[in-house]
């Protein structure tokens, strides 16, 4: 009897949500390289049990057909503001939660589009019900935009591969007490741990990690900079999930490395600017304490020169 041909292997689901959401993340990367990253993060993954140790990773010309999947920019991936509220119908209620998670991605460098803010909108109630201890309680507001940022990717990405957008994964993680609770129904199996885990970061770079993301403005940068270390203890602010002075400082840092001799330095010159940021930044926010009020015109001088940055006769820093 003659045997029937096995058709050629079928790239999960997961896998393609994978190397469509890296495309979008990376539209400057060279395809090759890539390639080369998402199949070193896949081979990873499936060292790690977050995809099934059978998944097909695709090789580099179908992955790069799946790149080519990545749709356009729509209208929902426009940046948000408070006209668009108006337009879309957004809850007047949710404006407050809008416009908290806009300042902070401005500070963090990330996106906040209409597409974040629509899903930020269904997300707030579960958001704000919850109690002192669940596991979204202390995680404002970078968590709260991870969240959202989830639900948008998958939202953009569902259509592109025809599957009909499915939140079941995410909508758990939001409806647990503790992350106790979360990790016993992933180990005996109730939920699928690739929905629950699904990637979905907006950084430029993929090797960029979870652990500074979706916290605080400032471990985003600092992550960017590859400055991040949990055991640095010299973060600015270091109680506190969000505060002026952490956004003052992501907002500054991320100028300073804009600076024409910012290449230049060594890590540990990059680290020692960083470090006399946060002091500096610090003391200006100890002398409002005491009723001065010259921080408003405050900018770190010394740093910008040792950068790469000029003053001219307007007393105006060049655009980085």
């Amino acid at each position: 009897m003659e045997k029937r041909k096995r058709g050629r292997p079928e790239v999960p689901y997961v896998v393609k949500q994978y190397c469509i959401q890296a495309a979008i993340k990376n539209p400057d990367m060279l395809r090759k390289n890539l390639v080369e990253e998402v199949t070193k993060e896949l081979n990873k993954k499936k060292k790690n049990k977050e995809i099934p140790e059978d998944a097909l990773i695709p090789k580099a010309d179908k992955m790069k057909e799946l790149f080519q999947m990545a749709p356009e920019k729509e209208a929902e991936d426009k940046p948000w503001s408070l006209a668009k509220s108006i337009e879309y119908n957004f809850s007047p209620e949710a404006t407050a939660d809008l416009l908290n998670l806009s300042r902070w991605c401005l500070a963090a460098g990330l996106p906040f589009t209409i597409r974040h803010a629509k899903w930020a909108c269904y997300l707030r109630d579960a958001y704000h019900a919850r109690g002192s201890n669940h596991i979204l309680a202390k995680l404002v507001p970078g968590m709260f935009y991870s969240m959202c940022d989830r639900y948008a990717m998958q939202d953009r990405v569902s259509p592109v591969i025809n599957k009909s957008l499915d939140t079941i994964g995410l909508d758990a993680f939001i409806s647990f007490d503790s992350w106790w609770e979360q990790m016993t129904a992933l180990w005996v199996g109730k939920l699928d741990k690739v929905d629950v885990m699904i990637e979905s970061e907006t950084r430029a770079k993929l090797s960029i990690k979870e652990p500074a993301y979706g916290r605080r403005a400032d471990f985003v940068i600092l992550s960017e900079l590859d400055l991040f270390n949990e055991n640095y203890g010299e973060f600015i602010d270091p109680n506190n999930i969000d505060s002026e002075i952490i956004r003052i400082f992501a907002y500054w840092l991320r100028y300073l490395s804009k600076g024409t001799k910012w290449v230049n330095k060594s890590k540990d010159e990059r680290r020692e600017i960083a470090k006399t940021l946060q002091e500096e930044i610090s003391q200006e926010a100890a002398s409002v304490l005491q009723g001065e009020f010259g921080h408003f015109f405050w900018k770190p001088v010394k740093l910008l020169e040792v950068v790469g940055y000029s003053e001219n006769k307007t007393e105006k820093w060049r655009e980085a």
